[in-house]
């Protein structure tokens, strides 16, 4: 079988997979407690506490004109109960990646230098 010449190679890509950026602990407790469909707001308002950038970004979210209804959210348990747990999930998740992510990135650079993006070389991993 020929190498398709468009195609990044195997190390190229493992090699991409190890610049990946790390989860944070918090961002971790946060996956595995909304994995669990019982969860108390509580719970998880405790732990969106302890990330202190995440949780502004949340509140911020929460009082958006998408998400705003009546009077403004100002604690972690109003904010995760007005966007839901699929959506405090989604942006915990969002929000960490995207402060990982260098600038360049998106815009055909290679964080590590190595001429293609993240992003291309991942759209190979599909």
């Amino acid at each position: 079988m020929g190498e398709d010449k468009g195609m990044p190679s195997l190390q190229h890509l493992i090699g991409v997979a190890y610049r990946l950026p790390t989860l944070p602990a918090v961002v971790i407790e946060i996956l595995e407690l909304t994995r669990n469909p019982d969860v108390s707001i509580e719970d998880l308002s405790y732990a969106l506490a302890r990330d202190p950038v995440l949780a502004a970004k949340l509140l911020r979210l929460a009082n958006s004109s998408l998400f705003r209804r009546g009077d403004p959210v100002t604690t972690l348990i109003d904010a995760a109960v007005r966007l839901g747990l699929k959506t405090v999930k989604l942006m915990a998740l969002s929000f960490t990646l995207a402060d990982a992510i260098p600038r360049g990135a998106g815009k055909g650079a290679d964080p590590a230098g190595g001429g293609a993006s993240l992003r291309s070389s991942m759209r190979w991993s599909r």
